[in-house]
């Protein structure tokens, strides 16, 4: 396994031990993640059809369940196909992720360490709808809650990591440009697209297509 992959599972497993919470009715959070499952390995093939129904079935199974929602908002604001795309519904999603995630805050039941990776769904959300201003506060409220990522896992810098993808996605859209990426995760997008767009001297230079 080299280095990008170990860095890249590190950073996975991180964002879904936070985003995997669901009420404590057993029965319905087993059916919810087990719709997301599918789901994921519908979206492995680009499947977006099959992986939204499956998301959708997740979310109606159990409206907590904050990794259906934010898949949902991620595809419908991200997905390089335009078909699957809209901002309206990825908005939608994107703020019921929140809204979950505040709902288990009562209950002192929320990892912060992923609380970053929803504000970057709405923000992705309104980039799709082409609200850049609101893009941008929100992918900026994305980067105030990193500070809840650990610093260092397994002996990987993972709040560095996350930090330079988030204010990549913050300069994409400040160049009034949206996200367009096969990825689930912000996360998971490469160093060398990161620093293209934070390097870039001429905004019709950043590109939009991460990978």
């Amino acid at each position: 396994m080299n280095l990008e992959t170990l860095i890249a599972r590190c950073i996975v497993l991180t964002v879904l031990m936070g985003l995997t919470a669901c009420p404590n009715n057993h029965d319905s959070m087993d059916r919810a993640l087990a719709a997301v499952d599918r789901a994921n390995e519908f979206i492995s093939e680009h499947r977006y059809e099959q992986a939204i129904a499956a998301l959708t079935d997740a979310a109606e199974i159990n409206k907590y369940c904050i990794l259906a929602h934010y898949l949902l908002g991620w595809i419908r604001a991200t997905c390089p196909a335009p078909q699957y795309r809209d901002g309206e519904m990825a908005l939608q999603h994107a703020r019921a992720a929140i809204a979950a995630d505040l709902y288990f805050d009562q209950f002192d039941d929320t990892d912060k360490r992923t609380r970053w990776a929803l504000h970057a769904c709405v923000a992705a959300a309104y980039a799709e709808l082409g609200q850049f201003d609101k893009a941008i506060e929100a992918q900026e409220n994305a980067l105030l809650l990193v500070e809840y990522v650990p610093v260092e896992d397994r002996g990987i810098e993972v709040r560095q990591i996350v930090e330079l993808r988030v204010r990549a996605a913050l300069e994409l859209y400040r160049a009034g440009k949206p996200l367009r990426t096969y990825r689930t995760y912000l996360s998971k997008l490469s160093d060398d697209w990161a620093n293209a767009v934070l390097e870039a001297t001429d905004k019709e230079q950043i590109p939009e297509l991460a990978n």
